[in-house]
């Protein structure tokens, strides 16, 4: 009996030790890293005693699309009654939640004061500038006309790089300019991230038919675009209508710059008319309202990742003017509001990687009703603004810009630069982040100068040094508010901002 016992002991042994064997070998794993900071160590093979920790995930690519962040690591060697065992098995690849950016840092410091210098004046109706990436001779311009011209080492050049007022194919639309509401016409432009090998660039702009338009050329020589290169990449309609009854030609959006995760993001707006009559707002089947995400070389392909279709976010009345910070990749948007005396212009700042957001329109600021708008809290579901004001008769349509990332005004690296159509003067914020998935900003103070020009639109070189578009004092060409008797050959200027 004692020898059976014993016999039954040691098999019992050789039981346990296969099975501690097979247990440290395979070994089970919680997860790599889960976020875009340092991995986090996954757990290596469990035993009945721990086998030990395994190295976390490799980063992964990008922190713009939710995806796997890396390998799981190598589980550490354990042991158990001095018995050397395999390794567990590493942390398995961790997916990445893209979760808000933590913001700028609060200084409650006044920026520096800054200047204006005027880079060139003499043009029609600038709404829109860049510089191709290789080139730090040169910027273009958009004319709302339907033209674009070159500032070539600080001077403005007599002929035009493009002239697509008359071109027969990919011909500019800004006949609805006179009839009142000025925003018609060429808008923006936007140099291909890939420029230095395809020549490539795209420019956003109205054309016949009441048709929304983003267009590719190919610039043959610095300064020269041809015409000829036309490639047709969007096509819409531009108006808001029910059956039957157009409502309005206006709120286009049109912005178009390229996305830190290497897209093409284009704003639409709702299309005119009053209040979103069609519910665009809150339709992703409909471009309006939105901004886009596409990649034009697959289009009309959606880019995986998106909401909806081609949709990154939505909810928008106008949104005249987005960017990306070149840092963080947050997009700050500026959506022109409803209503003199009762509705908001807000301006909404975004973490990348966070699709699907819904900004509100028109379920809040709905009827220009104050209750309603800005949102706060949880917004009933939606993203609330990270700035909201109130319209009024001197400050009426917001006009997005940029995060300041140049070298020239050091106070500034990090503040976002802003201003309103009709009150002309320069103002700045920090974005700090979000508490409750909504944003929050800091040190809230203007720049001290008033432009002395409508403000019209921003702009940003290759350097990271912010200009400002400005059209004719007391001319009636507007972004956002509809007003009658709109020209589209208003005299303006750019400034740059300095110190």
């Amino acid at each position: 009996m004692n020898g059976e016992i014993k016999n039954m002991k040691e098999w019992a042994l050789v039981l346990a030790a296969a099975v501690l064997l097979l247990t440290g070998a395979c070994g089970e794993d919680s997860g790599g890293g889960v976020n875009v900071g340092a991995p986090q160590a996954g757990t290596g093979g469990l035993t009945p005693t721990p086998v030990g920790s395994g190295t976390g995930g490799t980063l992964g690519m990008t922190n713009t699309a939710p995806q796997p962040v890396g390998t799981g690591g190598t589980g550490a060697t354990g042991a158990t009654d001095n018995v050397q065992m395999a390794a567990g098995a590493g942390g398995a690849a961790g997916m990445m939640t893209a979760p808000p950016t933590s913001g700028n840092s609060c200084t409650g410091t006044p920026p520096p004061s800054v200047n204006l210098t005027m880079v060139a004046d003499g043009l029609v109706g600038p709404t829109h500038m860049a510089q191709a990436p290789d080139d730090p001779t040169r910027l273009y311009v958009t004319e709302q006309r339907g033209t674009v011209r070159v500032i070539e080492n600080g001077v403005l050049s007599s002929s035009f790089a493009l002239d697509l007022r008359d071109a027969a194919v990919g011909a500019v639309d800004a006949t609805e300019i006179t009839p009142g509401y000025g925003e018609a016409g060429l808008l923006a432009i936007a140099f291909d991230k890939d420029f230095a090998s395809n020549r490539r660039l795209f420019l956003s702009y109205t054309s016949p038919g009441l048709r929304y338009t983003l267009a590719s050329f190919t610039m043959t020589t610095p300064g020269t675009i041809d015409a000829g290169s036309y490639k047709q990449i969007l096509d819409f309609r531009q108006y808001a209508f029910v059956p039957g009854v157009i409502l309005g030609t206006n709120h286009i959006g049109s912005m178009v710059a390229w996305g830190p995760d290497g897209y093409l993001y284009v704003s639409r707006g709702d299309g005119g008319g009053e209040r979103d009559a069609q519910m665009s707002g809150q339709d992703t089947s409909d471009d309006l309202c939105s901004i886009l995400r596409i990649d034009p070389d697959t289009y009309p392909t959606p880019v995986a990742g998106n909401h909806d279709g081609h949709v990154w976010n939505y909810g928008f009345r106008n949104p005249w003017r987005f960017s990306f910070d070149r840092v963080t990749g947050d997009m700050y948007i500026g959506d022109v509001g409803q209503d003199i005396g009762s509705g908001y212009e807000e301006i909404n700042v975004e973490p990348p990687g966070v699709p699907g957001r819904n900004y509100g329109w028109r379920a809040l600021d709905i009827l220009g009703d104050p209750a309603q708008g800005p949102c706060s809290g949880d917004c009933g579901g939606t993203t609330g603004p990270a700035l909201a004001y109130p319209i009024t008769a001197e400050a009426n349509s917001v006009i997005g810009g940029y995060v300041y990332r140049g070298a020239a005004i050091a106070g500034l690296t990090g503040r976002y630069i802003w201003a309103d159509w009709s009150e002309r003067v320069l103002k700045s914020f920090v974005y700090s982040g979000e508490v409750n998935g909504q944003p929050t900003i800091c040190d809230d103070f203007e720049l001290g100068i008033t432009v002395p020009m409508k403000v019209r639109s921003f702009a940003e070189d290759a350097a990271g040094e912010i200009y400002v578009l400005a059209g004719g004092e007391g001319s009636q060409v507007s972004v956002g508010v509809e007003m009658a008797g709109a020209s589209v050959n208003v005299p303006g200027a750019i400034f740059r901002i300095d110190p």
